[in-house]
C-alpha cells in the first residue's frame, strides 16, 4: 500500500477510480431512491421541464470543477479522511435539486448549500491561520449578499402569498436593487468584486477552481431565473452601465498585478461583466450564449489556476517577477502555457473567440460606443495585461535556474484533458451559435 501511495501514476489511477465509483453511486442511490418511491415518470417529465440550457451549463461546470479538484487533490487525504469522500455525492445531488426547482425559497435554501463544500475546501483541506481568515472572510461577504436577497424573496412572497415563480407578476424597485445588488456580491459585479481578489490570493488552488470554475456561475443562474420580471428599458439599462464600468476597471486593474493568481481573479471579473451582458437580453438566443460561455469560462479558469499549481509546486512562488525564463528549465509547461495563452485571448477557431464576437455584433446594435470600448479595453489593454506577465514569466532572462523538473505524466495529462475538453466545446459552439 504504501509504494502504490507514492507512485503518482498509481495514485492518479486510484484517484481515477473512486471518481467514477463515487458518480456511479450517486446516480445509483438517487435512481434507486426514485424507483421506490414509484416516481420515475413524474421525476423524468419535471427534470426534463425546468431543465434549461443554462441549468445543463451549470451541471457540467460542476462535474468539471469537481473532477479537476478530485485529481490535484493528495489520494491520502481521502485515504486518511475516508469521510471526506461524501463530500461529492452531496454536491451533485444539489446541483440536480438547484437546477430543476422552481420554488424560489428553495432555491435560496439549496443555493446556501453550496457553501458546505465552499467552507470544507478552503478550511479542512489546508487547515491554516490563513485558511481561517480566508473562509471567515469569504463568508462574511457572500452571507451579505444573501441577506439582502433573503430580504427580496421574503418581500416576494408576502406580495404573491406564493413561493414560486410563476405566479410572479412584477418585482417593485426595492426588490429588483435587493436582487441585484445581492446576485452583484456573489457574481460578482463592479463594484462589489475587492472579496473575490482577496479569497483568491489567500485560499488554495482547488477551492480557486471550485469558486470561479463553477460557484459564481450558480448566482448567474439564479438571477437568470428573476430576469424575465425585471423592465428592460429602465433597470436592466443601469445594470448594462455597470457591466461596462466593470470590464473596464478589471482589465486594467490587470496591468498592476505580479500575483498570478489576483490576475486570474481579475480575468473572472472582467469575464463575468462581459458574460452579463448578453444575461440581460433575456431570449432563448442569449441563454445558449451565456451556456456556453459559463462552460468555456469554467475550463480556461480551472486551467490557468492548474498552471499556478504547478509553478507553485516547483518553484514555491506565484509572484511573476520571481518566475522568469521559465522556457530554459520546463519546455514541456512552456509549451502547454502557450497554448493555454492562445485559447484564452479569444484568437480565431476558438471557442471564446465563437462566443464574443456574437455577444459584441449583438450588443452594437444596442450600443455603438459601448461596444467599442467593450472590445478596445477587453480584447486589447485586458489582453495586454494578462499576457506580458506570462511572457515575462516564459521569456524573461532567468534570476536563477531552479533544480526542478517538467511535467509529471499525471499532470501532462491533466493538460491534455483541458485541451480536449475546449477542442470539443469549440466544435460544439460553432454548430450551435
Amino acid at each position: 500500500m504504501s509504494f502504490i501511495l507514492k507512485n503518482r501514476a498509481s495514485r492518479f489511477f486510484i484517484k481515477s477510480i473512486f471518481f467514477i465509483f463515487l458518480v456511479s453511486l450517486f446516480l445509483g442511490v438517487l435512481s434507486y431512491c426514485i424507483y421506490i418511491h414509484k416516481y420515475l415518470h413524474e421525476f423524468t417529465v419535471t427534470f426534463l421541464n425546468n431543465l434549461n440550457i443554462l441549468g445543463l451549463s451549470l451541471i457540467i461546470s460542476g462535474v468539471i470543477s469537481a473532477l479537476i479538484i478530485y485529481w490535484l487533490a493528495d489520494t491520502r487525504v481521502f485515504f486518511q479522511k475516508w469521510y471526506t469522500l461524501l463530500i461529492f455525492p452531496f454536491f451533485f445531488f444539489v446541483i440536480v435539486l438547484f437546477v430543476t426547482e422552481t420554488n424560489y425559497i428553495n432555491l435560496f435554501l439549496l443555493y446556501e448549500l453550496f457553501l458546505l463544500p465552499s467552507f470544507y475546501l478552503v478550511y479542512s483541506i489546508s487547515p491554516n491561520r490563513r485558511a481561517i481568515q480566508t473562509s471567515i472572510y469569504f463568508l462574511t461577504w457572500t452571507q451579505f449578499g444573501s441577506l439582502l436577497v433573503l430580504v427580496a424573496v421574503l418581500m416576494l412572497y408576502i406580495s404573491t402569498q406564493s413561493m414560486y415563480l410563476s405566479s410572479i407578476t412584477s418585482i417593485n424597485l426595492l426588490v429588483k436593487w435587493l436582487l441585484y445588488v445581492g446576485f452583484a456580491i456573489k457574481i460578482p459585479m463592479w463594484p462589489f468584486y475587492y472579496w473575490l481578489t482577496k479569497t483568491h490570493v489567500e485560499a488554495s488552488s482547488f477551492f480557486s477552481i471550485y469558486l470561479s470554475g463553477f460557484l459564481v456561475k450558480t448566482a448567474i443562474y439564479l438571477f437568470s431565473l428573476f430576469l424575465p420580471f425585471f423592465s428592460i428599458t429602465t433597470d436592466l439599462n443601469a445594470f448594462f452601465i455597470f457591466a461596462i464600468i466593470g470590464v473596464v476597471d478589471s482589465s486594467i486593474k490587470m496591468w498592476a498585478q505580479t500575483d498570478l493568481k489576483k490576475l486570474i481573479a481579475y480575468t473572472t471579473v472582467q469575464e463575468m461583466n462581459i458574460l452579463f451582458i448578453p444575461l440581460l437580453w433575456n431570449n432563448e438566443y442569449s441563454e445558449f450564449l451565456v451556456a456556453f460561455f459559463i462552460i468555456t469560462h469554467c475550463l480556461l479558469s480551472s486551467l490557468f489556476f492548474f498552471i499556478i499549481d504547478t509553478l507553485l509546486k516547483r518553484y514555491s512562488t506565484r509572484v511573476s517577477t520571481k518566475l522568469t525564463g521559465l522556457v530554459h528549465t520546463c519546455p514541456l509547461l512552456t509549451v502547454c502555457i502557450i497554448i493555454s495563452i492562445i485559447l484564452f485571448s479569444g484568437l480565431p477557431f476558438t471557442a471564446k473567440f465563437f462566443i464574443e464576437i456574437m455577444i459584441f455584433s449583438y450588443t452594437l446594435n444596442y450600443d455603438f460606443v459601448a461596444t467599442i470600448i467593450i472590445v478596445f479595453i477587453a480584447n486589447w489593454i485586458g489582453l495586454l495585461g494578462f499576457s506580458k506577465n506570462f511572457f515575462n514569466i516564459l521569456f524573461g532572462s532567468p534570476i536563477l535556474f531552479y533544480p526542478v523538473v517538467d511535467l509529471s505524466r499525471r499532470e501532462f495529462f491533466i493538460f491534455i484533458f483541458f485541451f480536449i475538453s475546449l477542442f470539443i466545446v469549440n466544435t460544439i459552439t460553432v454548430l450551435f451559435i
